[in-house]
Formats: C-alpha cells, sequence, structure tokens
C-alpha cells in the first residue's frame, strides 16, 4: 500500500513553572540562541565593518594637459590653461594633441585612451626628460562617487630623446572607505587652479601636494615606458596608451547589509546548535531524567501519567 500521509507521534512532557525540568527547559533555550551568536562573534565576522565592491568606473578625458619638456636650455611648456599659456610665454612651445577614447566592450563605458602630443623642436634642441599631467571625470556609478582625477608621468633621460612610448593603468588610490550611502563628490573640483595670481600657482608641486592630500585620487599604475632616443630631430613625439581597469571600492557598509551579513552566519550555526541542543533535552526527557508529566494525545481521554 502507498504512504498517502504521515504525521508525527507527539507526547508532551509538562512540569509546574518552579520545577526542574521547567528550569532545564529555559537554560536549553538560553544556549540555543546566546551559543551561536558567542561562537560568531568570536569568529571575528559577525559585523562587518568594511566591504569592497568592484565596479568599471565611467571615466571621461576632460582634454586637459600640462607638458613640460626638460632641454639643456631649460624647460619647455604648453597647456590646454590659456591663463598658464599667458604665463608662462618666455617658455611656451605650441604642441599639437590628438587623443581619442576607446570604449572595446561597447558597455557604454570608455575602457582606453590613446593620445599623442607632437612638440615642435629647434635645431640642436635636445629632451632629456617629459613630464606630463592630464585630468579626467571619473564616476562610479553603483558607490556614487564622482571626482576630478589626474594622471601624472614624469620621465627622465640620460641620453637626448626623440620621443616616448607609455602604457599604463589610471587607478583609483583611497586613504580611507567611502559611505555607503549619498553621493560623494566633494572631490569635484578642479585640481588645476582656477583662478591665478602669480605663476607661483602652477607650481606643479603645489599642486600635486594638493591633490595628494585627498581622500580619493587615480593615478598611472602599472606603468612601461620605451625610448626612442636621437638627438636633432625636428619633432619630440609622446604617445601614451592609458587603460580605464575595473576597481575595487572599498566602502563602509549599510545598516541593512550588516544585518543581513550578521544574520546569515547566526542563522546557520544556529541550526547546528539547535540540533544539538534539541538531541539532549530529547534524551533527558525521555530517559526521565527530570520528573514531569507525560502527555500521549492518542489517550489524552485518560488522566496524565507521571514518572
Amino acid at each position: 500500500m502507498w504512504v498517502v500521509h504521515q504525521q508525527p507521534y507527539a507526547i508532551y512532557h509538562k512540569a509546574a513553572v518552579c520545577s526542574k525540568a521547567t528550569c532545564f527547559s529555559f537554560l536549553i533555550f538560553l544556549v540555543t540562541l546566546v551559543t551561536p551568536l558567542v561562537l560568531v562573534y568570536r569568529s571575528q565576522g559577525l559585523w562587518v565593518r568594511e566591504v569592497y565592491q568592484r565596479e568599471q568606473p565611467d571615466v571621461r578625458f576632460k582634454h586637459e594637459v600640462l607638458l613640460t619638456l626638460n632641454t639643456q636650455e631649460g624647460p619647455l611648456v604648453w597647456s590646454t590653461f590659456p591663463s598658464f599659456n599667458t604665463r608662462m610665454a618666455r617658455h611656451l612651445r605650441v604642441s599639437f594633441l590628438q587623443s581619442h577614447e576607446e570604449d572595446k566592450d561597447h558597455d557604454g563605458m570608455q575602457d582606453k585612451l590613446e593620445l599623442e602630443v607632437s612638440v615642435p623642436l629647434f635645431p640642436k634642441e635636445m629632451v632629456y626628460g617629459v613630464t606630463l599631467t592630464l585630468t579626467f571625470y571619473y564616476v562610479l556609478h553603483q558607490n556614487q562617487v564622482v571626482l576630478e582625477g589626474l594622471a601624472h608621468m614624469q620621465h627622465q633621460s640620460g641620453v637626448p630623446l626623440a620621443g616616448i612610448s607609455t602604457w599604463g593603468d589610471l587607478t583609483l588610490n583611497q586613504r580611507h572607505p567611502l559611505p555607503s550611502t549619498g553621493i560623494y563628490n566633494i572631490y569635484d573640483i578642479p585640481a588645476f587652479p582656477t583662478s591665478i595670481s602669480s605663476a607661483a600657482d602652477w607650481r606643479l608641486d603645489s599642486i600635486l601636494a594638493n591633490y595628494w592630500e585627498r581622500n580619493i585620487t587615480t593615478r598611472v599604475s602599472n606603468s612601461y615606458s620605451v625610448e626612442q632616443t636621437g638627438a636633432g630631430g625636428d619633432t619630440f613625439t609622446l604617445r601614451l596608451h592609458l587603460h580605464y581597469p575595473p576597481q575595487q571600492i572599498w566602502i563602509i557598509p549599510s545598516l541593512a547589509f550588516l544585518l543581513k551579513s550578521a544574520w546569515i552566519q547566526y542563522l546557520s550555526v544556529l541550526v547546528l546548535v539547535a540540533y544539538l541542543t534539541s538531541c539532549i533535552k530529547h534524551w533527558v526527557f525521555s530517559s526521565r531524567l527530570l520528573p514531569a508529566w507525560i502527555h500521549y494525545p492518542q489517550n489524552a481521554h485518560e488522566p496524565f501519567k507521571r514518572d
């Protein structure tokens, strides 16, 4: 014959409120609830103080450039800032900039910047070093982070250079975790000075020092450079291949995330502890180690039997 339905056979053990059996049952209940909490807390995993989230940034090149070439006769400078070019007219060398960004996976976010700067040179003018600084509009949509980031690269050589090619990643750097709620846009401000009173405002060391103080910044990492040596050419060419890789964001988790994480850990241990304590409780009462009234539901019309 087929089993079409089944139900457990329950035996009820009853005792007075102020009895050993009741105290034991209450103790088992407390142990079942508290033990998982203690175990999870001691494992240092109950409250997650910080988490990391991986996200593809939405990066846009702002077409703001500051370029310095070191020659045997002094620096040559050029930028996309008219006020800077006016201040540095004595050392200004008008250059030619070409750039384009690529979206390789067609997800609406740029993945790479290809940039080329050509600087005309006079005869016998030799370049021994180059410094390039670019600005970017950097957005993390999932974590609601908006900032203006810099890409700074510098290269020096002991021999004259005809050009240089550099490959690198534009990565994110954090000093402290970010809040998980609200828009974090306190660094959506220009890294380069907007109001200029003197040429000292454009000192690159001051600009980078102020930028370095920010909690969250961008920088060029994992970079490789190849020199094109030679002197006497009429053009110095700088090529930059900058990749925008996914980033790990360091954040402070929200209360909802903390509760969800803690509840999952607590519940996983609670299931095991509850099974063990129920086995102990069953053994104690089935072995009649504590006095209690035993009630058999199928014989409910008969008087209670006592151990």
